[in-house]
């Protein structure tokens, strides 16, 4: 499987903050925001390579029927911080989000982190529910945007949702399989997604 369909589901998260966090008029040097509501899942070379190793798995797997991945937490936000050090390193700039982790809970993923643009600095979450169309591919649906007291542009909102939906939806139709997803549940800090894969 493709690097950007191993990092497909978490470049949710990435983008996420990173363009809201853009978007923001931001009036003072230090403002508030929300704060991860339990202590902060670290992101580690054993969750990446575990999560890695799962998609590995599929992509090695003989096409021929049904399939069902688990992510944790811990994976999840492994896989944000590594894809948030490549982009850093292949624009050769730092971005402006920092220190994301990601919470799976009420059927939601929710997204927590720092943005800083010189010399400001603003926590932020973002809450994404996402479910599977009647066509087999993923749609998002943001729930919320805070980054403390700031307004982010409604139509911001939509062209972030649109922008995950294909970031997703995209390796799976260009896969040499018939990748069909069925189901994603998000319960007890964990994502799973089931579907079909045919030759």
């Amino acid at each position: 499987m493709t690097p950007a369909r191993r990092t497909s589901i978490l470049m949710l998260v990435a983008g996420l903050l990173t363009l809201a966090s853009l978007a923001c008029n931001m009036p003072a040097p230090r403002l508030g925001g929300p704060r991860p509501p339990r202590q902060a899942v670290q992101p580690s070379v054993d969750a990446l390579e575990s999560f890695n190793e799962k998609w590995r798995a599929l992509n090695l797997a003989t096409p021929d029927g049904p399939f069902t991945l688990t992510f944790t937490e811990a994976e999840l936000t492994s896989v944000v911080a590594a894809a948030l050090e490549q982009a850093e390193a292949d624009s050769g700039t730092p971005l402006p989000v920092q220190d994301v982790q990601v919470i799976l809970q009420d059927g939601a993923i929710y997204a927590y982190g720092t943005a800083n643009i010189d010399p400001i600095q603003v926590n932020g979450l973002i809450v994404a529910a996402p479910t599977i169309g009647p066509d087999g591919r993923v749609s998002i649906a943001i729930r919320s945007v805070e980054f403390g007291p700031l307004e982010i542009d409604p139509e911001l909102i939509d062209e972030i949702a649109a922008s995950v939906e294909a970031s997703i939806n995209a390796p799976l139709q260009a896969s040499s399989a018939s990748i069909v997803l069925t189901d994603i549940t998000i319960s007890d800090g964990q994502l799973t997604i089931s579907g079909t894969i045919t030759p």
